[in-house]
């Protein structure tokens, strides 16, 4: 489920020469977690979706975005890649 009318929520359309190319959705490994750096998005724009620490699980990279699910509270949406970074598990 994505959050309506949150203009942060979603990946921008990708301008290649004349055409507009919509990010594709591809499903993500199971295995692809991200934990989230940063509130997103900051509390002086709008109430945080993802807080700090939040463990999501990845749907799909969309270049720069990527389709998360979280363990936490069970939304689906989008973050940008400067918000989270990638657990591993060994």
């Amino acid at each position: 489920m994505l959050v309506e009318g949150c203009i942060y929520c979603s990946p921008p359309a990708i301008k290649v020469g004349s055409t507009l190319h919509e990010p594709s959705l591809q499903e993500g490994q199971e295995s692809d977690f991200l934990a989230v750096l940063y509130d997103y998005p900051s509390a002086d724009i709008s109430q945080p979706i993802f807080h700090v620490g939040e463990k999501l699980r990845v749907l799909s990279d969309e270049g720069g975005w990527w389709r998360v699910h979280s363990l936490t509270t069970g939304r689906e949406n989008y973050i940008p890649g400067k918000y989270v970074a990638k657990v591993y598990h060994g």
